[in-house]
């Protein structure tokens, strides 16, 4: 499989991107709460309010993506974010601190995945397709690599001394990728650049169904955000309380990210003969089966069915990550796709900041199975609404 060095190049910003402002913000954060005695729950709270907050701007980033081209805000967003975290190693006022962590999520909307397949659209226009599942292949190992690497640099020095060493990795490894980007180039030239053939016709023809199809497609989004937040944060919850074992749960959930990698692979592979209405349609239903699995598993904790749990929902949430890119592509074209993507991204956000606190205030106060049933209408609302954009979607 080769990978064109623009692909590649994003692909391991998005792995050091997700790695050092996400990742690695789980395993440091309890070294933050004991060092400033803050609880865990309040460091948290401050990253999740900074997510929160980034929703309200992904609308202007994507119109800053269309109007300036990838490489400007990339490579301005690299810098800051590179400097937030070093700043983690050296600012010691609790108050300023707590801006700073907060900023960290706020900013990586410029980096992560909606603007760099903004940069992909921008070059390989319709063709963009393989490119956007190739760029998450590659990022799918950035838990792979940072969780163990922060666990590491942790015993050969302090969680500030962390923080200075992946604000570092970071930098080399984004930087100077977003400063290569081309210069944005017209949706039409990307098209012919890139050698594709891709839908250079919008799926959705009518203004009336262009309008139902982003109500559509900003619920199914926002659905597999709420899906995906809930069940990476308290995975470790819902299993225990189905009754494994912490070894078993662990063991069950380093199942996702192989699913993840493989999902993605069998999406890169058959990319001739899916559509990415179908590649959305797959990832909603898997993640509904997951939900419907882990009820299952309360009954009857076995193995096997933890790990196809894990299997299934590490499928959804591959595929996911594709779907965010492709098919507002396949739906609407190139043209204005950074501003519709952050428009689309502010709902999923939104979604995935309350959806660890929902789902574990629900799990508390009502129980497992309530926590359960409310992960499987969300699913269910996420599948639904992807078959009706189906039903939108123009013969090919």
């Amino acid at each position: 499989m080769k990978i064109a060095p623009l692909t590649l190049g994003l692909g391991v910003s998005m792995t050091c991107g997700y790695g050092a402002l996400y990742y690695s913000f789980g395993v440091l954060a309890p070294e933050i709460a004991r060092h400033f005695q803050w609880d865990n729950s309040f460091v948290f709270g401050v990253f999740s309010a900074g997510l929160l907050v980034s929703a309200f701007l992904s609308p202007l980033c994507g119109r800053l993506v269309d109007r300036f081209g990838a490489r400007p805000v990339m490579s301005i967003g690299s810098a800051v974010s590179a400097v937030l975290l070093a700043l983690h190693g050296w600012v010691e006022q609790p108050v300023l601190f707590a801006l700073i962590m907060a900023l960290v999520p706020l900013v990586s909307i410029a980096v992560l995945y909606e603007t760099g397949f903004t940069a992909l659209t921008q070059r390989y226009g319709s063709a963009s397709r393989s490119h956007m599942t190739a760029v998450t292949l590659v990022a799918g190992f950035a838990s792979t690599i940072f969780w163990p690497l922060c666990q590491w640099l942790l015993t050969v020095t302090d969680w500030r001394g962390t923080y200075l060493a992946i604000a570092a990795v970071y930098a080399i490894g984004a930087l100077p990728v977003h400063l290569a980007l081309p210069r944005v180039v017209s949706p039409v030239h990307a098209v012919k650049a890139g050698g594709g053939r891709g839908d250079t016709r919008n799926a959705v023809v009518s203004l009336e169904r262009r309008r139902k199809a982003l109500i559509l497609m900003s619920a199914m989004l926002a659905a597999g955000g709420f899906m995906i937040s809930a069940m990476s944060t308290v995975l470790m919850v819902l299993l225990t309380g189905a009754g494994f074992s912490a070894a078993s749960a662990t063991l069950i959930g380093s199942c996702v990210g192989p699913a993840q990698v493989v999902s993605r692979l069998l999406d890169f592979g058959l990319r001739g003969a899916m559509t990415p209405m179908m590649t959305a349609v797959v990832s909603s239903a898997a993640t509904l089966l997951s939900v419907l699995t882990l009820g299952l598993a309360q009954s009857y904790p076995l193995m096997a069915i933890g790990i196809l749990f894990g299997v299934l929902m590490g499928c959804g949430q591959g595929l996911n990550s594709i779907v965010r890119g492709v098919l507002p592509l396949y739906f609407f074209g190139a043209e204005g796709y950074g501003k519709l993507t952050g428009n689309l991204s502010f709902p999923r956000i939104v979604c995935g900041a309350v959806a660890p606190v929902f789902v574990v205030f629900v799990q508390e106060h009502f129980g497992l199975t309530a926590a359960l049933v409310a992960l499987a209408v969300v699913a269910f609302i996420g599948l639904a609404t992807v078959l009706a954009l189906a039903r939108l979607a123009r013969p090919q």
